[in-house]
């Protein structure tokens, strides 16, 4: 990292910056783009924060939730010359000054929500500053892949053009391969640097709970939250089943509250300052999400496995973010699926695209006139849209729709929602085998998103037994039945390091290519299995002996402009994988 940017930013921010957050940094302020994924509470906001105030100008952050912008401005406070948000809570004479202060250059960061991004005024403001780095928070929003998919951020790509295209930086908790890709593409980020690390979180200790049914699962939360120590959250998929076990919970002396989004804003605003307070559990669906930082939340029990992995590292790494023990416990009942299919998994009907194409051909250039001319559900036709937009059917105008060069063939949408759906199967299919094969939850965690592991234990810690990662389930199993188990160190070395084959021709990273299944990149090997994401189809578990015997892959030697947008290269991108180290953010 530069000397000198060292020294402004432990001068403003009061330390110093990891070696993952610098080399983010110097990416930035050399005029380049980067994705950082990272987990939350590991110092994203510190890269923009730094590189922002290395840059002339101002910095965008676009933030989707009013609650993250508040926060951030309050954190920032005056550093490299403060902070100001526009959001649809403030009064019109609020917006004028804060406009004002933006065009002046009095403030270094602005935080907008991509809702308020595509007012002209606002994107005036923006180039009269001018702006010299976008940062992109929770940018996973951005794909329909994802898990917490907002349209409006559709947009960010044709107002970086608008703003001089300055430096983009991408930032996001949650980010499998398959998500990356996309934040990538539709953020039109160039030849990126792409840094994933951290995902591991030893505070946490995983387990899952297999239970006869649905109603064994509720009475198992209940005894965990009263055996599990200090405050928690609790999922559960219905609305009702929150209001119910809030009751339940309450009632069995554990103090606790129901969250989910049927209840008014008021209510959501005092469960939430009420579970940053006070000694409590929070039962709530997955409405409970973005912007929650309590820092001493001791333990996340589902009563329902979520819909895919994405979504459960997001949720469980609401615990423990003190760094103290934390424990997440999953419950599933016996032979069910999880309690719904990967987001991203549905189709549409020809006949609605075409529905909505017709509507903004005759007029229709908001949503809400598109959804009052075809009648379509809010929530399902802001992602029509987004497949419209992009696959070329449809295109923006500032804020207003417009029809595209293709807006007659409805192929490409329609290819794309099929490829979604399969590979919304398969993450399905692997937030089944994180449940119901033996091996270490947080390999199966780490190899999902695309961060490379050492297979190696780390003796006792202070709130379980050691084993091979040393806090899931699994592993306490395997070290327990390895201290009973005659000669079980043979099979490793002394260093605790499971010997493996550093010749293998499958390793993680490999691009290959399978007959049925097209091509794809190695992200896990391990147990006598490879685990593949293919582009087409989605995660692939296949057994090493097999592909040795039959020879069912086939090693693609790819140059970095062609490679595919999976595993740790994405395309056009460098990735770099780590962990973090060094001083805390």
């Amino acid at each position: 990292m530069d000397p000198t940017i060292d020294r402004l930013t432990r001068a403003e921010l009061g330390f110093g910056l990891r070696p993952d957050q610098a080399r983010a940094v110097d990416v930035v302020v050399a005029g380049g783009d980067a994705l950082v994924v990272m987990p939350t509470g590991a110092g994203k906001s510190a890269i923009y924060q730094a590189a922002g105030g290395a840059l002339p100008g101002c910095t965008l952050v676009v933030s989707p939730l009013l609650a993250l912008q508040a926060d951030q401005v309050e954190s920032i406070g005056s550093a490299f010359g403060g902070a100001v948000a526009l959001n649809s809570l403030q009064g019109t004479a609020e917006q004028r000054d804060a406009l004002a202060s933006i065009r002046e250059g009095d403030v270094e960061f602005v935080l907008v929500a991509p809702e308020t991004l595509v007012s002209d005024e606002v994107v005036q403001a923006l180039r009269d500053a001018p702006t010299s780095l976008i940062a992109v928070d929770e940018a996973h929003c951005i794909s329909t892949w994802g898990h917490d998919f907002r349209p409006d951020y559709l947009a960010l790509r044709a107002i970086a053009e608008r703003l001089g295209r300055p430096p983009v930086l991408a930032l996001t908790a949650s980010a499998a391969p398959p998500v990356r890709a996309e934040i990538v593409a539709q953020l039109g980020l160039r030849d990126p640097t792409v840094i994933v690390a951290g995902f591991e979180r030893e505070e946490i200790h995983l387990a899952v709970e297999p239970v006869d049914d649905l109603d064994a699962a509720q009475q198992r939360a209940v005894a965990l939250a009263r055996e599990l120590p200090g405050r928690g959250l609790v999922y559960v998929a219905r609305r009702k089943e929150a209001e119910q076990l809030a009751e339940e919970l309450s009632g069995a002396d554990v103090p606790a509250l129901a969250y989910h989004a049927g209840m008014s804003r008021g209510r959501r605003d005092e469960v939430l300052e009420r579970f940053g307070s006070e000694d409590l559990t929070v039962v709530a669906t997955n409405a409970f999400g973005m912007g929650i930082d309590v820092p001493d939340v001791r333990f996340v029990i589902h009563v329902e496995p979520p819909e895919s992995l994405d979504a459960y590292y997001q949720e469980v790494g609401r615990a423990g973010r003190d760094s103290e023990a934390a424990w997440a416990v999953c419950l599933t009942v016996r032979g069910r699926a999880s309690r719904r299919r990967a987001t991203g998994g549905s189709t549409d009907e020809p006949g609605d695209l075409a529905k909505v194409v017709a509507a903004v051909r005759d007029g229709a250039t908001g949503l809400a006139a598109v959804r009052g001319r075809t009648g379509l559900p809010e929530r399902r036709l802001r992602s029509m849209v987004a497949d419209l937009l992009t696959a070329g059917v449809l295109r923006r105008r500032g804020r207003r729709l417009a029809a595209g060069r293709s807006a007659d063939d409805l192929d490409p949408v329609i290819a794309l929602q099929e490829q979604r759906a399969r590979v919304a199967d398969s993450r399905s299919a692997m937030m089944r085998r994180y449940l119901e094969v033996p091996r270490c939850r947080w390999r199966t965690l780490l190899a999902y998103f695309g961060e490379t592991v050492d297979e190696e234990g780390d003796g006792e810690t202070e709130h379980h037994d050691g084993g091979w990662c040393g806090h899931c389930d699994v592993c306490d199993d395997r070290a327990a039945a390895a201290r009973g188990a005659e000669g079980a160190a043979a099979e490793v070395r002394d260093d605790g390091e499971i010997v493996s084959d550093p010749d293998a021709t499958f390793g993680p990273g490999q691009a290959v290519r399978h007959a049925t299944f097209g091509r794809g990149t190695v992200v896990d090997r391990g147990d006598g299995e490879l685990t593949v994401l293919f582009d087409e189809a989605g995660y692939r578990v296949l057994s090493e002996e097999v592909v040795e015997r039959d020879g069912i892959l086939e090693v693609v030697e790819v140059s970095p402009e062609d490679r595919p947008g999976t595993g740790a290269a994405m395309e056009g991108s460098r990735a770099v994988l780590g962990r973090p180290g060094g001083a805390a953010a």
